[in-house]
């Protein structure tokens, strides 16, 4: 529940919009009639976890986040593949994040993972590790707005002490 009340398709189609407004990316943030059999899509991964996060309605900034990391990096997230969770980070098994697994990643329906900030995933490192090993097996690359997404050391090193 968001302090306009839970999260409606319309306020976060809303969301979207807006993000892909204020960074000039609507060709490539969000957009609709995408052919989803190819596998070149990225996604835009974002939660807010208890109520009061959600009463703060961070979404849109989260999202802003997401569409810029995709207009620097030059790919296309098509609005179904925008996928949010308004649950907690205490393990991966939220609807998002399923379906984002079993269906997107090992699926190998995508190409990569934009993620707006690390602890946004999971606030828990092993579910942080857990999710990239299995990104890493299944060729899907993972961005995070505020940490390293390489597989190299330092990369890795950097999101475990920031986790």
């Amino acid at each position: 529940m968001t302090a306009e009340g839970p999260m409606t398709t319309k306020r976060l189609d809303r969301y979207i919009a807006e993000a892909a407004r204020a960074t000039d990316y609507a060709v490539g943030f969000g957009i609709t009639g995408c052919d989803l059999d190819e596998r070149n899509w990225w996604v835009a991964y974002a939660r807010q976890s208890t109520r009061e996060q959600a009463e703060n309605d961070r979404l849109g900034d989260y999202l802003l986040i997401c569409a810029r990391i995709a207009k620097q990096n030059a790919v296309i997230v098509p609005r179904e593949y925008v996928i949010y969770d308004a649950e907690s980070s205490e393990d991966l098994n939220r609807p998002g994040t399923i379906r984002l697994r079993d269906q997107l990643i090992a699926g190998r329906r995508i190409a990569g993972i934009i993620i707006p900030y690390q602890g946004r995933l999971s606030a828990d490192p092993l579910h942080q590790m857990v999710f990239e090993r299995e990104c890493v097996y299944y060729g899907v690359k993972v961005l995070y707005g505020d940490s390293p997404g390489g597989q190299d050391w330092a990369s890795q090193t950097s999101r475990l002490i920031q986790a």
